[in-house]
């Protein structure tokens, strides 16, 4: 009998410096690649790059408002009326047309 295999989490290094080189959603400050799991990475696994969002470290760690992001991405977001799979699609396409893809 075969395991069952472990799903496949793209990663591109190149995709992560582009999104390093924009401003944090929330604060505008100098950002990190704030992964967003999106129920595609499972339980306690890190989403796809393509999913990243640029956050500042504080923003990230502490979501700008004292409590950690990482404690409620739903309530984060919500709170700083940011919808991130409308950011996730509109970095994508701009990443791609500056890649010609």
């Amino acid at each position: 009998m075969n395991p069952i295999p472990k799903p496949f989490t793209h990663r591109s290094e190149d995709y992560l410096d582009f999104i390093r080189a924009k401003p944090c959603l929330v604060c505008r400050r100098p950002a990190v690649p704030a992964h967003q799991n999106l129920k595609m990475g499972g339980m306690a696994k890190k989403g796809h790059d393509s999913c990243a969002l640029p956050l500042c470290d504080e923003c990230h760690t502490w979501g700008g408002n004292g409590e950690p992001e990482h404690k409620g991405q739903k309530t984060f977001w919500e709170s700083h009326n940011i919808d991130p799979m409308r950011e996730i699609i509109k970095l994508n396409a701009e990443y791609m047309h500056l890649k010609g893809i």
